[in-house]
């Protein structure tokens, strides 16, 4: 996880630095003049923003879990888009998201779900950009639930 930079400037950017082309948004850019004022993702410093880190649960936001199996995801919630560190599973080449306290199956090319529970839609990956190799690379990612119409009963 990370911040960004974006930020509203007192006037508007010169031209060639204005990345947000409506009249209301004219002022918004990165902070930074050497980078163009373009808008960029720092790392949160000192690891504070890896979801596999049980101890950044103290500063999770109230839909996030943090562990071993937990990854970063794009999520939305009111209109304001983030990101957030949720639970997965990979069965059977399908990726499952734990949204509360149940497992949602997502699109198998990819798209949005939504946690009427959390209020939050979450952008899910392609199950192969996520799933395929883990078996070789963390085993303790992998955990077969049994699946009913697209929700796995957690444990």
């Amino acid at each position: 996880k990370g911040a960004c930079s974006l930020m509203e400037h007192p006037l508007p950017l010169p031209g060639p630095y204005q990345y947000f082309l409506t009249p209301e948004q004219l002022n918004f850019g990165g902070q930074d003049s050497l980078r163009d004022y373009c808008p960029w993702v720092t790392a949160q410093a000192g690891g504070l923003g890896l979801c596999t880190d049980l101890a950044n649960s103290v500063n999770g936001k109230y839909y996030e879990e943090f562990g071993s199996s937990a990854r970063c995801f794009e999520v939305e919630r009111d209109n304001v888009d983030s990101v957030g560190c949720l639970r997965h599973s990979c069965v059977s080449g399908k990726l499952f998201l734990k949204l509360g306290s149940e497992y949602v199956g997502c699109p198998v090319g990819g798209g949005e779900v939504f946690s009427t529970s959390l209020s939050i839609t979450v952008t899910c990956p392609r199950p192969a950009e996520i799933c395929d190799g883990y078996s070789q690379m963390a085993p303790d990612i992998l955990v077969n639930y049994p699946v009913t119409n697209s929700i796995v009963a957690p444990e």
